[in-house]
Order: structure tokens, then sequence, then C-alpha cells
């Protein structure tokens, strides 16, 4: 061996000696991480066995638990309407029409129309009852102006309440009054030959009849009674009601002229029932 040969020996010995110890140092991490390693798990599925590494916790410490608890059930108090909480104030109530308190009508049929003010009912969750002429009260009623026809003559009471949606009920609204219907009126007259055709019976001038007289009540155009002078020609027109009438001539040949007014106004009431004296003057054409 010469001396450049004996150089490379030493050098040959060292890199086997890396070589081996770099197999050893693979060979034991190797085997310490076959030792830490998780086992496989072996999941069973229809086609086959899968075997499965499950993936480490990244920290062994336990997650804390939530407790979720449900309260106990209540049954929730019911909530109190607004009108009932709010509205304590009962209506106020007021008549606009009718008879009024203490007073005579001369007329059978009428109505109390009313008006009705709330703080928080407003019409029609307004409702209404009365009692006429007795001690029941009628039924609720949304009608704000109670009727009643053909009252007898005589003495009435009405009281009427007002009630809210929240069951408010008003003070009585009362009235005392008295009815008294004029049945029996008369009106009568006389038709006169009115020779000198100055509107005025004078003397020699004597009724006349078959001239026609005709009732119609204010206001109307249709007649109400109709009825002709007798002989005398006299009229008289009965059973009449309390009111205001026209008493009209009516020239139906035409074979008359009238020389005073055709058309006489008179008002019956329960203190002036009757009336006389009414004249119609006329002439005889031919």
């Amino acid at each position: 061996m010469n001396k450049r040969q004996s150089g490379f020996v030493p050098i040959a010995i060292l890199f086997g000696v890396l070589i081996l110890s770099g197999v050893v140092s693979e060979i034991l991490f190797l085997a310490k991480k076959t030792k830490t390693s998780k086992p496989i798990v072996s999941v069973t599925t229809p086609s086959g066995n899968i075997k499965v590494s499950p993936r480490p916790f990244l920290s062994a410490t336990p997650r804390p638990t939530l407790l979720i608890t449900t309260p106990p059930t209540q049954t929730p108090l019911p909530l109190p309407s607004l009108t009932t909480k709010l509205d304590n104030i009962a209506p106020i109530i007021t008549s606009f029409g009718g008879p009024t308190d203490d007073s005579t009508v001369e007329f059978s049929n009428f109505c109390f129309p009313l008006y009705i003010t709330d703080n928080v009912s407003k019409y029609p969750n307004i409702w209404i009852h009365f009692r006429f002429d007795t001690d029941t009260w009628s039924t609720w009623s949304t009608d704000v102006a109670p009727c009643f026809n053909n009252v007898e003559n005589g003495q009435h009471t009405i009281a009427i309440q007002a009630k809210d949606q929240a069951g408010n009920i008003s003070q009585e609204l009362k009235k005392t009054f008295s009815v008294s219907v004029l049945t029996n009126g008369k009106i009568s007259g006389l038709t006169f030959n009115d020779v000198n055709l100055n509107g005025t019976q004078d003397s020699g001038e004597n009724g006349i009849h078959f001239l026609k007289i005709n009732l119609y009540r204010q206001g109307e155009s249709a007649a109400l009674k109709g009825i002709g002078s007798g002989e005398d020609g006299t009229f008289q027109l009965t059973d009449l009601s309390g009111g205001t009438y026209q008493v009209k001539a009516v020239n139906p040949t035409g074979q008359y002229q009238i020389t005073t007014t055709d058309s006489i106004t008179i008002t019956l009431t329960s203190t002036n029932s009757e009336v006389t004296g009414l004249k119609f003057g006329v002439v005889k054409k031919w």
C-alpha cells in the first residue's frame, strides 16, 4: 500500500460510521412514533373493512358541560282590554227633541233623539235602554232615538240610560210631560149670497147652498175632508184633531163667483177646539 491509498482509509471509515448513525436514528424515531400512535380503528361497512386512524385531540382538557334548564310552565295572566283599563267614566246623555220636561204636547207621535258623549267609546259601541210609564227597562239597543206612536192623552214619564263598551252606565235622563191631543175639534161657517159683491154679509144676503168646502192640513195638497154647504148655506167639519188647517171654498161648476177670500187658516188646540163663524161670499153668475 502506498502512501496515497493509506490516506483514504480513515475517510472511508468515518463515512461509514455517519451512515450507520443515521440509520440507527431513523430506526429509533420510527419505533418511538409507532409506540405513541393511536390504535387503528376498524369500521365495518357493507363493502368491507375500512381502517381509520382517529386524529388526536389538540388538548386533553375536557370541555365544560353546558346545562340548559327549562323553567316551569306558568299560565300568563290575561291582558286587560284597553277600554276596561282606561275607561271608568260613564257616558253623558242629553236629549235634543221630543216633549220637554213638565210640558204639554198636542200630538201623540214623537221621538227622543239623544246626544251621547263618552271619553273612550264611540257609536255604535254605545247602547241605550229606556222605561216608559213602567218600572221595567227595555233591552239595550243602539237605536239612540226611541220613538212612540199613538200615545194616549194624559201624563207620561220616560227615563233613559246609556252604556259604553266598558259597561259604565250613565245617570237617568228623565222627563215627565202630558199629552193632550184634540180628537173632537170642529170648524163651522156659512156661504152666503153676496148680492152687492162687497165681501161682507149684509142684511138680506142669505145663505146659499151647494158650494163645496174642502179641508187641508197646512202644507198638504190633498184634501183631508170635503163637504157641501147645506140648503141654508151652513157647513160643519167635525172630529178634527189638533193642528193647523186651511178651509177652502171651491167652485166646482164655475157657476159661482167667490167675492171673499177663498181660503181661511185655522189652528185647533185643546183650548181652542171649536172655531165657528167662517164666511165665504159668493154670487151666482147665471
